[in-house]
């Protein structure tokens, strides 16, 4: 491990360093034409073999995952309070009751080539970096016992002795799920090779829709997350327009295109509405930046986007510039949202967020939070409040609290499909 270590170093500085840098290109040349020359030939089976044989950063800096079943003492620096606080904040805020015996928290990245756009493919929350850490350490801290305990005496959150919680990460370019410190014990093994299997037909099928093709679809995905002159291994976020706050079982049934946010939410679990505040205030602004990022790349690409990837070159590794020179390109290429060279391919929409909660605690989020009700007022994002007090009729946001009702109640599962529908939630916003 510390032999690979060392020669990730020693080619990262001899590429860097200026007394060395011309001498390793020259003398390295051969050896990199004949690997450039296999990777352009075939891409897929080189993202195979590199994935096979990768040094991560999992497998070099190792965490220290301990099972739940025996008494832990770890070292990470943070009091068991805070470990609490972390745990029980992240299972309000997808209003978390039941739990099975093994539970994946999946972090998302993803993987392309040849692409100075590449971060902006990962977890734009993590500020552009894949979300696997932040998963890996939730589920280390919901592991340790001590955690469980006090969760069990001062929250009354009972989290069985069975269950065992897994980090994992969604290749986005790939659909593939990798799951890190699996280290089960035996009565959970038929379980994990169960979820390993299931993940991998869903990946299958993910890749299939996406990709719009039945057969081969990973190693085509594969391929192109490889293949240094594809214009775009994946869509990314493109088409994104909604945001639903909700319990899954609301849209459960319902085909969204892959147009929308889903954030898991039950406000009968959520008595003082400090969750609901979190998801307004952290992810749904986030979403919206998204969003922003989106439409202005799309409505204005050559003053707010990244120009045609074509011509682009890399500026200092921070930045990209059209060409020779000029100012360095602040959004998305014209490649991630335009279809052709004049057919759109993202819809420039403003987002829509649906929630579904009493309107009273919405309305008070918003009160004390003038940013959000800036961000409604000024009509960057659409709110929309499913009151389940009052049937399940939805409610549009208007300037300064006014709210229009939506006719229909919703309390049906058919008419909550109308509701929840693309074009998002095309109905309650004509």
């Amino acid at each position: 491990m510390e032999k690979s270590k060392f020669w990730n170093y020693f080619l990262k500085r001899m590429k860097n360093m200026l007394p060395s840098a011309f001498g390793y290109v020259e003398g390295s040349g051969i050896f990199y034409g004949i690997a450039s020359f296999a990777r352009t030939i075939t891409p897929g089976y080189s993202y195979r073999l590199k994935t096979k044989n990768a040094t991560t950063h999992e497998a070099i800096c190792q965490p220290k995952i301990e099972l739940s079943q025996t008494p832990s003492h770890d070292d990470s620096g943070i009091s068991l309070q805070e470990k609490v606080a972390i745990v029980k904040s992240a299972f309000d805020l997808t209003g978390w009751k039941n739990f099975a015996p093994l539970v994946l928290f999946v972090g998302h990245g993803s993987h392309s080539a040849n692409n100075p756009f590449g971060s902006s493919l990962d977890c734009g929350a993590c500020a552009a970096s894949p979300g696997r850490h932040n998963a890996r350490m939730l589920a280390k801290l919901a592991n340790i016992s001590e955690v469980r305990h006090q969760l069990a005496v001062e929250h009354q959150l009972v989290i069985p002795a069975s269950t065992i919680f897994i980090g994992a990460e969604h290749n986005t370019t790939t659909d593939e799920i990798t799951i890190f410190d699996a280290e089960v014990p035996d009565t959970h093994q038929e379980q994990l090779q169960k979820v390993k299997t299931d993940l991998y037909k869903a990946q299958q099928t993910a890749t299939q829709e996406r990709l719009s093709t039945k057969k081969n679809s990973i190693a085509l995905a594969q391929e192109k997350a490889n293949n240094w002159g594809e214009t775009r291994p994946e869509w990314g976020l493109a088409k994104n327009a909604g945001f639903i706050i909700a319990p899954r079982e609301l849209t459960k049934n319902v085909h969204l295109d892959s147009r929308c946010f889903l954030h898991s939410y039950d406000w009968k679990m959520d008595t003082t509405g400090k969750a609901l505040e979190g998801i307004l205030q952290g992810p749904m602004v986030v979403t919206q930046w998204i969003n922003n990022h989106y439409y202005f790349s799309t409505v204005d690409n050559e003053t707010f986007g990244g120009g045609s990837k074509i011509t682009h070159n890399i500026t200092g590794k921070f930045g990209v510039v059209q060409g020779n020179g000029g100012d360095l390109k602040m959004g998305l290429p014209l490649q991630s949202v335009n279809q052709a060279d004049k057919e759109i391919y993202h819809q420039p929409l403003r987002l829509s967020v649906l929630v579904q909660a009493p309107t009273e605690r919405v309305e008070l989020i918003l009160r004390q939070n003038e940013h959000l009700k800036t961000l409604l007022d000024n009509e960057w994002i659409y709110l929309l409040v499913m009151d389940p007090l009052q049937e399940n009729r939805i409610k549009r946001y208007k300037k300064d609290f006014k709210w229009d009702f939506s006719d229909n109640p919703t309390s049906g599962k058919e008419e909550v499909s109308k509701q929840v529908d693309t074009p998002v939630f095309e109905e309650v916003l004509s």
